[in-house]
């Protein structure tokens, strides 16, 4: 009875992803040694579709039994190991057909002076399969400082760095939300990828944070929210989570309660990550064929580094929203019709959104479905809503 239940929900995961190509990714995900057929069943069922670990120093044989077992629960995996790193062509030749692979690891946060390294990196990868999508992840912006170690003018030159290794995806992670509030520095970094992910005609791909640690707090619902609509707001074409599988303790960090702890057992942030998936699979395909056309920032607060909202959107005639950090207002179109995104800034308290529109405006609920179209709304802590315009 265990096993059919298992199976039932995996294939309901199926059917309510199969159209949608932005894939949830954790970094972070089954370890090595838990990759078992249950550990992939107990991955997906938290709404996940791609597992990136580090199988370090394990043969390339270790990481193919992985895929095997990851096949069987419909997850993929980035290959990452020391004999990839070393022995890219005679590894990738050995695993690059099978069905659960997803891609290739190149390297989590070069600094600018390490381009040239990854660029060669990349190159050989690309040799041996270009198919496939392949990770380096960026270092966020957070102050002056890290410019300053990396000796450069600005983050944007240490973005266009990267992009000319050649690497197909701007990926990076940022995460706003600490103790104290909302870093200031959040919306100027996804302003400066999704500058440089259209100027490359790259997609990006952006973070949301699911373990705690540092100054970062226990993640709920709506900080999920907060984050993982607002990396859809902005185009983002693949959602990542730090972390699935909670990390060691380092000198650093004191890593706690992410989805799984560091014993194997699932915590309560486990359950809010799956909530947040299940939210996240119906609207995934829009957004996947979805291409945002413009950004902007709607109310009172309007943060660093973004545009204000100063022209009402196409058939909308008043457009006004009620919260002290107001709201993102996005434009996008999709399957020949344009929508408007409005996510709410504030993930602790509601935004009164208030619209005016033609007959023809819409309102597209989390299920893809039209509803008639009512002047006001209420969004709850991060929450998103679409309006459809024609």
């Amino acid at each position: 009875m265990k096993k059919t239940l298992i199976c039932a929900i995996l294939m309901a995961f199926c059917a309510v992803s199969a159209d949608a190509e932005i894939p949830i990714i954790a970094y972070g995900g089954v370890l090595p040694k838990e990759s078992t057929v249950e550990r992939f069943q107990e991955f997906r069922n938290a709404g996940f579709d791609v597992s990136i670990s580090n199988f370090a120093d394990l043969p390339t044989s270790a990481f193919i039994r992985a895929l095997d077992n990851a096949q069987k629960c419909n997850v993929r995996l980035f290959a990452l190991s020391s004999e990839l790193w070393e022995y890219p062509e005679a590894t990738i030749i050995a695993i690059k057909n099978h069905p659960a692979l997803y891609g290739y690891y190149i390297y989590d946060e070069p600094f600018s002076n390490q381009m040239t390294d990854m660029k060669k990196r990349y190159d050989r990868f690309r040799r041996a399969d270009s198919s496939k999508p392949f990770y380096m992840n960026l270092i966020p912006y957070y102050d002056d400082g890290l410019l300053r170690r990396m000796r450069i003018a600005n983050y944007r030159d240490y973005v266009r760095s990267a992009c000319n290794t050649g690497v197909p995806q701007i990926c990076f992670d940022y995460y706003p939300i600490t103790k104290s509030g909302i870093r200031s520095k959040w919306y100027m970094n996804l302003e400066i990828i999704r500058n440089e992910s259209l100027r490359t005609n790259r997609p990006f791909w952006a973070f949301a944070l699911s373990t705690p640690h540092a100054d970062y707090p226990q993640p709920t619902l709506e900080m999920l929210r907060l984050q993982m609509y607002t990396n859809l707001a902005y185009g983002a074409k693949a959602l990542l989570y730090f972390t699935y599988w909670t990390p060691p303790r380092t000198k650093d960090f004191i890593f706690r309660n992410g989805p799984i702890d560091v014993n194997g057992k699932r915590t309560k942030t486990y359950d809010v990550v799956r909530s947040m998936n299940m939210e996240l699979r119906p609207l995934l395909p829009l957004f996947d064929k979805g291409t945002v056309t413009s950004v902007q920032h709607l109310g009172n607060h309007v943060s660093e580094g973004t545009t204000p909202m100063k022209t009402v959107p196409l058939n909308v005639s008043r457009l006004v929203v009620y919260g002290s950090q107001g709201a993102v207002v996005s434009n996008m179109k999709a399957d020949g019709h344009e929508y408007l995104v409005v996510v709410n800034k504030d993930y602790k308290k509601h935004l009164g959104v208030h619209i005016e529109a033609k007959s023809m405006v819409v309102h597209i609920d989390k299920t893809l479905q039209a509803r008639a179209l009512k002047n006001d709304y209420d969004l709850g802590g991060g929450d998103m809503i679409i309006f459809r315009l024609q």
